[in-house]
């Protein structure tokens, strides 16, 4: 009875992160587009402006200040994204969904083909989850530490456990 009770919360737990993980991700995923779209914009649009000769002199001075705000905005969005380094932080949250998404896809396995899973590979599946959902903590905790300064730090991104 126990052993059941363990085993529906161990399923229910996997799949509420999976559903989280894959909402943050998608969210991120997004925002980074948007941010990366809106540079590309705003620089094809400043070239076009500024590429454009009239001799109507008003449209001239309008068509440099568009192209100097638009400029402006580019390197804003551009800032935002080296500042927040969303596309790290989207591929960190990608990583960390695909092991879960593997994960529960073994433990989906593991109760097909058994009529009962034992205490010993329930803890095992526990431990795994918690080591890949650990890795959202040490994304955080690299990212302190580059702010802080430690030079031990060299990147951000998951690292190698093989």
């Amino acid at each position: 009875m126990v052993m059941e009770q363990l085993t529906e919360h161990l399923e229910k737990l996997l799949t509420e992160t999976i559903a989280e993980h894959r909402r943050r991700k998608d969210t991120l995923r997004r925002a980074s587009w948007a941010l990366h779209i809106g540079v590309l914009l705003a620089g094809t649009c400043v070239t076009v402006l500024l590429g454009i000769k009239s001799g109507n002199e008003s449209y001239m001075v309008w068509s440099r200040n568009a192209a100097l705000i638009l400029g402006g905005l580019g390197t804003l969005l551009t800032a935002l994204l080296s500042f927040w380094n969303l596309d790290a932080y989207w591929l960190q949250r990608k990583v960390i969904l695909n092991q879960l998404i593997s994960l529960h896809r073994q433990f989906q396995y593991l109760r097909a083909a058994q009529n009962s899973i034992g205490e010993v590979q329930l803890r095992a599946v526990f431990d795994e989850f918690e080591r890949i959902t650990g890795r959202h903590a040490e994304y955080w905790e690299a990212v302190l530490s580059q702010i802080q300064g430690d030079p031990t730090i060299t990147s951000v991104l998951p690292r190698s456990e093989a």
